[in-house]
């Protein structure tokens, strides 16, 4: 995966020590906890490694992303579409018209976010 166009859209210069360390952890399958600041970078920290094991030529969705609340679901969202990739994202949460997040499942994205009380709803449903 190159990185490089994605620092670009990012305007970053390369990941910062707390995402590097994330990165390599993850290429080993280790658990990983990150406790770390406001805005010191943990949302692409998690990306980074999703977006490598995102594989272009399987369709439907690849990663979900649980988050507790909405205002997060919307910046990892945002983040997402930021690096510019190919792959379609989703969001799903509370307060969220229904019929719109139902409309965006029919074609499955590569990424689902969301809230577990509406992703457990359109699972039963």
């Amino acid at each position: 995966m190159e990185l490089q166009p994605i620092y670009e859209k990012l305007q970053i210069q390369e990941m910062n020590q707390m995402q590097k360390s994330t990165f390599q952890a993850s290429e080993n399958e280790q658990d990983i906890i990150l406790l770390s600041p406001t805005g010191s970078g943990k949302t692409l920290a998690f990306l980074f490694p999703v977006l490598r094991n995102l594989q272009k030529d399987i369709s439907g969705i690849q990663a979900i992303i649980l988050v507790p609340a909405r205002e997060l679901a919307l910046q990892i969202e945002q983040v997402f579409k930021n690096m510019g990739t190919d792959f379609k994202v989703t969001i799903c949460y509370g307060g969220h018209d229904k019929k719109i997040e139902i409309n965006n499942l029919t074609q499955a994205p590569a990424v689902l976010i969301g809230t577990p009380g509406r992703i457990a709803y359109h699972l039963k449903n």
